[in-house]
This record gives C-alpha cells, structure tokens and sequence, in this order.
C-alpha cells in the first residue's frame, strides 16, 4: 500500500528496474527513494511521513497494522497530528487555532 502512495504521489515509478529479479534484488536491500516533497514542494510534510512510515526498510519502523495506517490518514485527513510523527506544542497550538 505505501509504494502505491508514492506512485501516486509522485506520478513515478518507484523503481525503474524492469527485470523481475532487478527488482526483487532491489528490494531486498536498504534503500531511500526519493523525497515526495522535493518533488511536489507543496505536499503536506505529514503525508509524506504517512507515506515513508509505510514503506520503511526496517519493519520495527513500519506501522504495526493497516488499521494504524487508517488511524493516521483519517487524522491527517482531519488535520489532525498524527502518531507518525511527533508535533510541537506550537504546532499543536496552531493547528487547535
């Protein structure tokens, strides 16, 4: 589900490998893709942290479940902090404002 986010985020293949086994070597070792928000700068910095939660190399990294996937969308979604990432209380603030 993360690596589609991304595509349709970034409108992009996420690897250009071709070769099945390219692809499957690929994944099989660490790797960064590139930044969402380098490529669309207004894209909010949240979605992306939803987005690379997702896919992140080491599973202790990843959420647990796809019901805490929804859980953080549906926050973002209702601008919301989320629990991928932590927020100031300056944030928080602006956000209850």
């Amino acid at each position: 589900m993360g690596l589609t986010l991304y595509e349709l985020l970034s409108v992009a293949p996420a690897y250009e490998e071709r070769d099945r086994q390219q692809l499957i070597a690929r994944k099989l070792t660490p790797h960064e893709l590139p930044s969402l928000r380098k490529q669309s700068p207004k894209l909010p910095r949240d979605l992306e942290t939803i987005v690379f939660k997702c896919i992140a190399y080491e599973p202790g990294s990843r959420y647990s479940s796809a019901g805490a996937v929804v859980t953080d969308l549906q926050a973002f979604l209702e601008d919301r902090p989320i629990q991928a990432r932590q927020v100031s209380s300056v944030e928080r603030f602006w956000r209850w404002c």
